[in-house]
């Protein structure tokens, strides 16, 4: 159920990230802040909030998510996750920090990133000493980016070409995979901002290396997204995520996205 969160938040947070703006009048730099809810079965299990800055150089996310509803009754997690980089010819990863707290066992990943590959440069546990993890040849890192800078690159490339479009190989400091996203149409769909046009993308996640040999459930998890333009200016924001795994569908509706004053 961890990784579920994980999961969620990841879809939800780091394509929020596209939120953020300059200003078209000043041209000053806006942070955004958003909101979002996930649920599972039609229960609540989590809830989160994080914030984005970006301007014509670089780039900075940040969000928290933790166990909300009926899930909290029986295992509290808590979850949060940083990404740092700029933006010539990208967004291009520099640097990302994940933490992870199930209960009372933690675990968290630092990664820096560089054009010869990514360095973990903190890890607990490192993935050296998981044995039953698949190794990762180095030349398989070369290029990839953090989960957050992924789905933010994803969601700019979806805007600028009006439809869902990309792959990106993704380096998440255990795992190594592609997250593709796919065009399915679109709709007018009741967002923070009211009915509007959405975009409609599929995504999937393509297993490369690093995987436990129990993970196999993990293998296949399909999903929706739909982007929607919730002020003029502003690139598409993903006003609800739909995964589908073998435990069944998870949803998460962003609840409130604007900027910081």
């Amino acid at each position: 159920m961890a990784r579920l969160i994980w999961l969620l938040c990841a879809c939800a947070c780091a394509t929020a990230g596209s939120a953020t703006a300059a200003d078209p009048v000043s041209g000053r730099t806006q942070d955004y802040l958003f909101g979002f809810e996930a649920y599972f079965g039609g229960f609540k299990i989590g809830a989160g909030e994080g914030r984005l800055h970006w301007d014509d150089a670089r780039y900075a996310m940040d969000f928290k998510a933790r166990s909300a509803g009926m899930l909290e009754w029986v295992m509290k997690i808590d979850q949060s996750a940083e990404s740092r980089g700029h933006r010539a010819g990208g967004p291009v990863a520099e640097h990302h920090r994940n933490h992870n707290a199930d209960g009372d066992k933690k675990s968290w990943v630092e990664l820096a990133f560089s054009p010869d590959g990514v360095e973990i440069v903190d890890a607990k546990p490192h993935p050296k000493t998981e044995k039953t993890r698949s190794p990762i040849p180095p030349e398989l890192n070369k290029g990839a980016v953090d989960p957050l800078t992924a789905i933010l690159s994803l969601g700019l490339t979806s805007a600028a070409a009006d439809r869902c479009v990309g792959n990106v190989p993704v380096f998440d400091g255990r795992r190594r995979y592609d997250t593709v996203l796919t065009d399915a149409g679109r709709e007018a769909y009741k967002g923070p901002a009211g009915v509007r046009q959405a975009l409609i993308c599929e995504f999937r996640f393509v297993r490369r290396a690093g995987y436990k040999a129990k993970a196999k459930r993990w293998k296949g998890i399909t999903g929706t997204v739909w982007l929607q333009n919730l002020a003029d200016g502003l690139p598409l924001l993903p006003v609800r995520v739909q995964v589908e795994t073998s435990y069944g569908t998870a949803l998460v509706h962003m609840v409130s996205a604007g900027p910081a004053f």
